[in-house]
Order: C-alpha cells, then sequence, then structure tokens
C-alpha cells in the first residue's frame, strides 16, 4: 500500500542518485576535452 509505495519511489531515487554520481565521477576523471578516446 503506502509503505510499498514509498519504499518504491525511494529505490528510485537512489538508483537515480547512484547513477547521478558515477556519471560526475566519471565525467571529472575523464574530462571531454582530454585529446584520447574515451571508449576503446
Amino acid at each position: 500500500s503506502a509503505s510499498s509505495s514509498f519504499f518504491r519511489l525511494e529505490t528510485l531515487i537512489l538508483t537515480f542518485l547512484a547513477l547521478l554520481y558515477c556519471t560526475m565521477n566519471q565525467f571529472f576523471t575523464h574530462p571531454f576535452y582530454t585529446n584520447r578516446p574515451r571508449f576503446v
């Protein structure tokens, strides 16, 4: 019911935050202005 929907929302937010953190970490460790290609 309400608690299960809240748990689902919390899981969604946590997943989004984890994805955002990984993306920012990748962005700061391998900036787009470097000359070497990203995916080799």
